[in-house]
């Protein structure tokens, strides 16, 4: 076997441990952007098995390139007891590089054995997908902010933002990405649908920056369901005077019909959400 096709054949160990690594990233991105369809915990399974068996591969390759090192070594050793030339390809040059390549070889094993247990190869899958994570939330939030990208494009962006960033109900996103989702509610060059879905993906936004705005489209806007999805997200700050207000007048009358029922239906809420305020007001002051 020839100095050449023994270096190749390391290098290919080597880059396979290193496949490891890609095929994880893929498994997590895919796992982040797929979720409606397959869930975290089956991705995981899925990225832990891959390494399985990426290892047991490498595992294999390892043990068979150990074999031809010593192979050489036996050549080498019985042409030099004999007097006679090693008859490979580079010829001493092989039997100085033994060594070297062993050293080598060594390295790719010890970063096998450290693949060894179902523990270890279980946190780097999940050290996996929190890379991907990131580079997911990363990439959504460069596109939210991106005024020059189709509205829709950068309403999906902010969605899978929310989603892939971990946040749940009451949580927002960045605030600058939150804001630039706002002013997409507020532009009336965009049509009602668009609005409405851009309002609608502000539900349970509890952050302060919210409320202004979504009295603003109540008092302003057009189209009914536009205002109704913003009656939404207005019912999560019951605690402010100003939206128990707002909400319980158009309750009792509104220049849309259905807005008012949506206003009524939601009073009740809101006015729960009013009294923890007071409830959180009082405790504040007897600490005091």
């Amino acid at each position: 076997m020839s100095k050449l096709s023994m270096a190749a054949c390391l290098s290919l160990s080597m880059v396979a441990l290193g496949f490891a690594g890609v095929a994880l990233m893929q498994v997590g991105s895919n796992g982040v952007s797929t979720s409606a369809s397959v869930s975290e915990d089956d991705s995981l399974r899925e990225a832990v098995r891959s390494i399985k068996e990426l290892a047991i591969n490498l595992r294999t390759e390892t043990d068979q390139f150990r074999m031809r090192i010593e192979k050489i070594e036996r050549i080498a050793v019985g042409s030099s007891k004999s007097g006679k030339e090693v008859k490979e390809p580079g010829g001493a040059d092989v039997v100085a590089d033994i060594a070297a390549l062993n050293e080598r070889l060594e390295s790719v094993e010890e970063k096998l054995e450290s693949l060894g247990s179902d523990e270890n190869i279980a946190e780097l899958a999940r050290s996996g997908f929190a890379r991907a994570r990131k580079k997911e939330v990363e990439g959504a939030l460069d596109l939210v902010l991106d005024t020059s990208q189709p509205a829709r494009e950068r309403l999906r962006a902010w969605q899978s933002l929310r989603k892939g960033g971990g946040k749940g109900k009451g949580q927002g996103g960045p605030p600058e990405a939150l804001q630039s989702i706002i002013d997409l509610a507020r532009d009336t060059s965009l049509g009602p649908e668009l609005r409405e879905e851009a309002v609608k993906s502000l539900r349970g936004e509890r952050s302060e920056e919210v409320k202004e705005p979504m009295l603003s489209i109540l008092a302003e806007d057009d189209d009914p369901q536009v205002r109704r999805r913003s009656l939404e997200v207005l019912m999560w700050h019951g605690g402010d005077p100003a939206v128990l207000e707002t909400i319980t007048a158009i309750s009792r009358e509104d220049r849309h019909e259905g807005v008012q029922q949506h206003a009524e239906a939601i009073l009740p809420k809101v006015q729960h959400f009013a009294r923890e305020a007071e409830a959180r007001d009082e405790r504040g002051g007897d600490s005091k």
